[in-house]
């Protein structure tokens, strides 16, 4: 895995953010990457402060269904919570109302 080349202490201050999110935020900004996928609440709002773009595991998911590569988002989002990862009920059911699909 590639490093980045500057310390990422300066870009810590006030973010409780473990090594490996910091180290992925400044190779991210060092690469001039458009995308950097995200899904711990601290570590999307450092990068958005870090003027990067941040999606997350429900983009991913809505990004597929909108391309026709996952069929039932509904049912994506009840494995995705069965497995353990937690998940806000209220971004669940946002996003699926936004894309008119059965609740949870």
């Amino acid at each position: 895995m590639r490093q980045p080349a500057g310390a990422t202490a300066p870009l810590k201050g006030k973010w409780t953010l473990g090594r490996g999110e910091l180290t992925t935020i400044a190779l991210a900004k060092e690469i001039g990457a458009d995308l950097r996928l995200r899904d711990d609440y601290a570590a999307r709002r450092f990068a958005e402060q870090q003027a990067l773009t941040v999606f997350g595991c429900v983009g991913v998911l809505e990004s597929a269904f909108r391309r026709g590569i996952l069929s039932d988002l509904t049912e994506a989002y009840r494995k995705l919570v069965a497995s353990g990862a937690y998940i806000g009920e209220k971004i669940l059911t946002a996003s699926l109302a936004r894309l008119k699909q059965p609740p949870l």
